[in-house]
Protein backbone atom coordinates (compact mmCIF):
# COMPACT_ATOMS: atom_id res chain seq x y z
CA UNK A 1 0.00 0.00 0.00
CA UNK A 2 1.64 3.86 -1.19
CA UNK A 3 1.12 6.31 1.27
CA UNK A 4 -0.74 9.01 0.40
CA UNK A 5 1.02 12.84 -0.59
CA UNK A 6 -0.13 14.31 2.64
CA UNK A 7 1.11 11.63 4.99
CA UNK A 8 4.42 11.62 2.88
CA UNK A 9 4.68 15.56 3.63
CA UNK A 10 3.54 15.56 7.27
CA UNK A 11 6.31 13.19 8.06
CA UNK A 12 9.27 15.58 7.37
CA UNK A 13 7.69 18.48 8.80
CA UNK A 14 7.02 16.54 11.88
CA UNK A 15 10.86 15.52 11.75
CA UNK A 16 11.41 19.03 11.20
CA UNK A 17 9.52 20.37 14.50
CA UNK A 18 10.93 17.78 16.72
CA UNK A 19 14.59 18.74 15.60
CA UNK A 20 13.94 22.40 16.67
CA UNK A 21 11.95 21.91 20.00
CA UNK A 22 15.32 19.81 20.58
CA UNK A 23 17.28 22.09 19.33
CA UNK A 24 16.10 25.54 21.43
CA UNK A 25 15.83 23.11 24.06
CA UNK A 26 12.10 23.29 24.44
CA UNK A 27 10.28 20.98 27.00
CA UNK A 28 7.09 19.25 25.31
CA UNK A 29 5.61 18.88 28.83
CA UNK A 30 7.42 21.48 31.32
CA UNK A 31 6.89 22.86 34.57
CA UNK A 32 6.88 26.80 33.71
CA UNK A 33 7.78 28.78 36.94
CA UNK A 34 6.99 32.41 37.08
CA UNK A 35 9.44 34.91 38.95
CA UNK A 36 6.06 37.21 39.03
CA UNK A 37 6.58 39.65 41.42
CA UNK A 38 9.24 40.98 44.03
CA UNK A 39 7.41 43.45 46.91
CA UNK A 40 9.19 45.00 50.03
CA UNK A 41 7.88 43.85 53.54
CA UNK A 42 8.96 44.65 57.03
CA UNK A 43 12.61 43.07 56.99
CA UNK A 44 12.18 40.82 53.87
CA UNK A 45 11.84 40.96 50.75
CA UNK A 46 9.09 38.69 49.65
CA UNK A 47 9.41 37.04 46.07
CA UNK A 48 5.73 35.27 44.23
CA UNK A 49 6.61 32.52 42.31
CA UNK A 50 3.53 31.25 40.11
CA UNK A 51 4.27 27.56 39.03
CA UNK A 52 1.86 25.86 36.16
CA UNK A 53 2.22 21.83 36.05
CA UNK A 54 2.05 21.08 32.43
CA UNK A 55 3.10 17.28 32.92
CA UNK A 56 0.96 14.63 32.76
CA UNK A 57 2.49 13.99 36.49
CA UNK A 58 1.69 14.73 40.00
CA UNK A 59 4.16 15.56 41.59
CA UNK A 60 4.81 15.21 45.68
CA UNK A 61 7.75 16.33 46.34
CA UNK A 62 9.06 19.45 44.20
CA UNK A 63 12.12 21.38 46.54
CA UNK A 64 13.76 24.11 44.90
CA UNK A 65 17.17 25.26 45.76
CA UNK A 66 17.20 29.25 45.39
CA UNK A 67 19.84 31.58 45.78
CA UNK A 68 19.71 35.47 45.60
CA UNK A 69 22.51 37.74 44.49
CA UNK A 70 22.96 41.64 45.80
CA UNK A 71 23.39 44.08 42.90
CA UNK A 72 27.45 43.74 43.60
CA UNK A 73 26.56 40.02 42.23
CA UNK A 74 27.70 38.51 45.49
CA UNK A 75 25.31 35.73 46.98
CA UNK A 76 23.03 37.32 49.57
CA UNK A 77 20.50 34.75 50.54
CA UNK A 78 19.74 30.80 50.04
CA UNK A 79 16.08 29.21 50.44
CA UNK A 80 14.95 25.68 50.07
CA UNK A 81 11.52 26.23 48.93
CA UNK A 82 8.71 23.63 48.94
CA UNK A 83 6.72 23.70 46.19
CA UNK A 84 5.12 20.64 46.18
CA UNK A 85 2.13 19.21 45.85
CA UNK A 86 2.28 20.10 41.86
CA UNK A 87 -0.41 18.77 40.10
CA UNK A 88 -1.24 18.93 36.33
CA UNK A 89 -2.69 21.44 34.60
CA UNK A 90 -2.77 23.19 37.98
CA UNK A 91 -1.66 26.44 38.55
CA UNK A 92 0.03 26.94 42.12
CA UNK A 93 1.68 30.70 43.44
CA UNK A 94 4.20 30.41 46.07
CA UNK A 95 5.24 32.99 48.41
CA UNK A 96 8.75 33.13 50.14
CA UNK A 97 10.58 35.90 52.07
CA UNK A 98 14.02 36.36 51.84
CA UNK A 99 14.92 37.76 55.38
CA UNK A 100 17.12 40.70 55.68
CA UNK A 101 16.77 41.73 51.98
CA UNK A 102 15.84 44.84 50.30
CA UNK A 103 13.81 44.23 47.02
CA UNK A 104 15.82 47.07 44.99
CA UNK A 105 19.51 45.32 45.86
CA UNK A 106 17.98 42.41 44.29
CA UNK A 107 19.77 41.50 40.84
CA UNK A 108 19.13 37.58 40.18
CA UNK A 109 17.30 34.82 41.77
CA UNK A 110 19.05 31.38 40.56
CA UNK A 111 17.18 28.03 40.85
CA UNK A 112 20.27 26.40 41.72
CA UNK A 113 19.09 22.86 41.89
CA UNK A 114 15.34 20.90 42.40
CA UNK A 115 16.46 19.09 46.01
CA UNK A 116 13.78 16.59 45.74
CA UNK A 117 11.32 15.60 43.15
CA UNK A 118 9.09 12.60 43.02
CA UNK A 119 6.01 12.28 41.44
CA UNK A 120 3.70 8.92 41.93
CA UNK A 121 6.04 6.77 40.66
CA UNK A 122 9.27 7.98 43.17
CA UNK A 123 12.16 10.00 42.95
CA UNK A 124 13.07 11.31 39.85
CA UNK A 125 16.67 12.72 37.85
CA UNK A 126 14.88 15.02 35.01
CA UNK A 127 13.56 17.79 36.88
CA UNK A 128 15.97 20.82 35.94
CA UNK A 129 15.56 19.44 32.69
CA UNK A 130 11.38 19.59 33.07
CA UNK A 131 11.50 23.37 34.22
CA UNK A 132 10.83 26.58 31.88
CA UNK A 133 11.34 29.99 33.26
CA UNK A 134 9.62 33.52 32.98
CA UNK A 135 10.07 36.64 34.49
CA UNK A 136 8.11 39.85 35.58
CA UNK A 137 10.75 41.54 37.48
CA UNK A 138 13.77 43.48 36.73
CA UNK A 139 15.81 41.03 38.39
CA UNK A 140 17.23 38.19 36.18
CA UNK A 141 15.90 34.89 36.87
CA UNK A 142 17.98 31.77 35.91
CA UNK A 143 18.27 28.31 36.36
Amino acid sequence: MTPSLSALAFTPLAFMAALVAAATGAVAEPIKIDLNKLEPQEGACRAYFVLENSTESSFTSFTLDLFLFGSDGVVTKRVVMDSAPLDPDKIRVRPVDFRDVDCGEVSMVLINDIIKCEDGAGAREDCVGLIELTNHTTAKFMK
